[in-house]
């Protein structure tokens, strides 16, 4: 076997190098790559739906200033959230999907309401929001406490 390390080289060889790439040249490139890939990132998703309704009492009367919340349909997370206008009007662009609703008074008059008028996340139904439409979501908020009627006696019938 013949040792390599005396081969000659001709000397045009010596001063030739193959390039390539630069580092401006990759630099370029790679801030490219990280600047589309944080756009990417940053863009929020397309509202492509909007959910809207209107939430009264039991008398049917709007009531102002309640949180509405537009809910994953299994974890509960917020997706997106608004509150009620003076005429307990509420409006919320969404992606196209299906959600669940939290309607809150951030006060202590009215007790938290989910889609479906339920009264747990459990007990709600999911709503749908269609590609470029609106889904209608009403709600009727119930006044917190309770109201006994009756006679209430205990095990000495007093």
């Amino acid at each position: 076997m013949r040792d390599r390390s005396q081969v000659p080289v001709p000397a045009a060889a010596k001063r030739t190098r193959t390039t390539f790439g630069t580092l401006a040249g990759f630099l370029a490139i790679g801030v490219a790559l990280v600047g589309g890939l944080l756009t990417l990132l940053a863009s929020p998703a397309s509202a492509a739906g909007t959910v809207s309704g209107t939430v009264t009492d039991t008398g049917a009367n709007p009531i102002p200033a309640i949180d509405v919340f537009v809910l994953d349909p299994v974890w509960g997370s917020t997706i997106a959230q608004t509150t009620t206008d003076g005429n307990g009007d509420y409006s919320v662009p969404v992606a196209a999907g299906t959600y669940r609703m939290l309607f809150r008074d951030p006060g202590t008059t009215y007790a938290d309401r989910f889609s479906g008028d339920a009264a747990t996340f459990a007990a709600s139904s999911t709503i749908t929001v269609p590609e470029s439409g609106t889904h209608i979501e009403d709600v009727t908020m119930v006044e917190l406490g309770a109201v006994f009627s009756g006679t209430i006696t205990d095990a000495g019938a007093n």
